[in-house]
């Protein structure tokens, strides 16, 4: 198996209609028993007006996926690990515990700025990721991208540019592509 941990996945054209339509992915967790991972370019409007009202700050929160409890998510900016965070790559660490995360902002050991907030998260069960690359609902993709930045709505719309070829068509297609 050939883990995508780490890496992003973007959805193709093949993928519409729901949540999943038009999204960047980031795979949090990948191994023989399934894949985890958090969409980056969903914002939740409502749950980032609610957040910022009890922070006293600004704050985006984003729409991780169709699964929704009462947990939240951080993605935030530097390898944490040896702080106790989940190390996702050389660039960026995961974790639940917003106590932890609230205290290291806190502390300044971590900034606002380079936390991004998830409501929600996306699961696969085991070889489902698999089966969804091989029917090229996903391009994998590795990027220098910061998965921490706010404001990343054209995410999607960058990424299939810079695939360049046919992607280049979709990327200028309109959402509703009964408008085009």
């Amino acid at each position: 198996m050939n883990s995508c941990k780490g890496n992003i996945l973007i959805s193709t054209p093949d993928t519409l209609g729901d949540i999943f339509s038009r999204s960047v992915i980031l795979i949090i967790e990948h191994d023989e028993g399934g894949a985890f991972g958090l969409i980056l370019n969903k914002m939740d409007e409502i749950a980032s007006r609610e957040i910022t009202q009890r922070l006293n700050f600004h704050a985006e929160v984003y729409d991780g996926g169709p699964i929704r409890d009462q947990r939240s998510f951080f993605l935030i900016k530097g390898d944490l690990s040896k702080e106790g965070y989940t190390k996702v790559n050389d660039h960026f660490s995961f974790t639940e515990n917003m106590e932890r995360v609230v205290v290291d902002i806190f502390l300044k050991k971590i900034r606002p700025e380079d936390v991004k907030i998830f409501a929600g998260y996306s699961v696969w069960h085991a070889g489902q990721l698999e089966e969804e690359l091989s029917r090229n609902y996903w391009k994998k993709a590795k990027t220098s991208i910061d998965f921490a930045a706010l404001n990343s709505h054209d995410l999607w719309k960058d990424l299939m540019t810079s695939l360049g070829g046919e992607h280049l068509i979709w990327a200028n297609t309109p959402k509703d592509t009964r408008m085009n």
